[in-house]
């Protein structure tokens, strides 16, 4: 049972009966989403707090919903802003909650290889955020969702991983620069708007964000070798700050519930349908955003997933202990640590 279901069969339990829209009063969210130009905002965030909600509440329930690139946001902010009542739900990048281990270890660098397994860590750990959102942000995390793969782009010739030793790659999450220096490699944090004339001056050698993106944004213009390590999905939360939640009639929390999981699963399936496109368009298509970039596809290679296991090991597993306590480790032995077979030393 995914944790948005165990969601709402225990919500169901302490509810009851639920009244009618017709006999509530009218509902209002304020909700801040992801990025307005990738593809997850008009497809999945607005339309489901402006259409898929309000549709099923008779009209019921309004919502004044942007994504944080309209509001000129960053999304490191968005969790401190529902906080002081501004929104009422976010949408935001887990990675981006700062020096939260808990969170962080959501999304690892380089610990999930594929979809399949992404999902599956992602619905183990579902839990153990819930209860960090709730200690951390008093908030309700309502879903967790991705976008497209993080792979690397290059500038320079790759065709296996000891070739990244003493390039500069650019990265944004503490474990990605892990992972980065455990190749061998000097992490450089630089804001998504200046990696293309960053790779252009030699500013970095690669760079790392998502297909589609990457090649939307002329990332493949820019790059030559595509290399095919997934640093992370850009693993995603949709919470609501608990004022909101105690604010809003038992009709609407029941709502929202019965229905999230409708945004989880259409998210999942648009960062599917994103990447291989991107994964596409970046290569040799066949591309139906343009023509294909062209980019030399490298795949890992057996001694490759050999090289990246160890510096799961030692460098990303290694160093996210240190951030993380006792409790936090064995939750995530538990959850990821299980789904992936890999385990933190205590």
């Amino acid at each position: 049972m995914k944790f948005t279901e165990l969601m709402t069969a225990a919500l169901c339990s302490v509810l009851g009966a639920t009244a009618t829209f017709a006999e509530t009063e009218p509902q209002h969210l304020k909700v801040v989403g992801t990025w307005g130009y990738l593809n997850t905002w008009p497809e999945v965030e607005r339309p489901f707090w402006e259409e898929t909600l309000n549709e099923a509440s008779g009209g019921n329930l309004t919502v004044e919903a942007s994504p944080m690139t309209e509001l000129g946001l960053k999304g490191f902010e968005i969790m401190r802003m529902m906080q002081l009542g501004i929104f009422d739900v976010g949408h935001g990048i887990i990675s981006y909650l700062g020096d939260d281990a808990v969170a962080e270890g959501a999304d690892l660098a380089g610990i999930v290889q594929n979809f399949e397994q992404a999902e599956a860590a992602a619905d183990a750990y579902s839990p153990v955020l819930a209860e960090s959102f709730a200690q951390s942000y008093d908030a309700r995390l309502l879903a967790v969702y991705p976008f497209p793969s993080n792979l690397m782009y290059c500038n320079t010739p790759v065709s296996t991983l000891s070739d990244l030793e003493g390039l500069k790659i650019r990265s944004y999450s503490k474990s990605m620069s892990d992972l980065i220096s455990g190749l061998g490699a000097t992490p450089v944090t630089i804001p998504f708007g200046e990696v293309v004339p960053a790779l252009q001056l030699g500013t970095v050698d690669c760079g790392i964000t998502g297909t589609l993106p990457a090649y939307t944004s002329g990332w493949g213009d820019v790059t030559t070798h595509l290399v095919r390590i997934s640093t992370g999905y850009a693993l995603s939360y949709a919470a609501m700050s608990n004022s909101a939640w105690d604010r809003i009639d038992e009709g609407t929390r029941s709502l929202i519930m019965d229905n999230v999981e409708s945004l989880s699963d259409r998210a999942w399936d648009v960062a599917k349908r994103d990447d291989a496109a991107g994964i596409a368009c970046l290569t040799d298509g066949p591309c139906s955003h343009g023509e294909p970039a062209g980019l030399v596809n490298v795949e890992l290679s057996d001694s490759d997933k050999e090289t990246l296991a160890n510096v799961l090991a030692g460098s990303v597993l290694g160093s996210f202990a240190d951030r993380c306590d006792d409790g936090c480790i064995l939750r995530w032995n538990d959850t990821i640590g299980q789904v992936t077979d890999l385990a933190i030393a205590q």
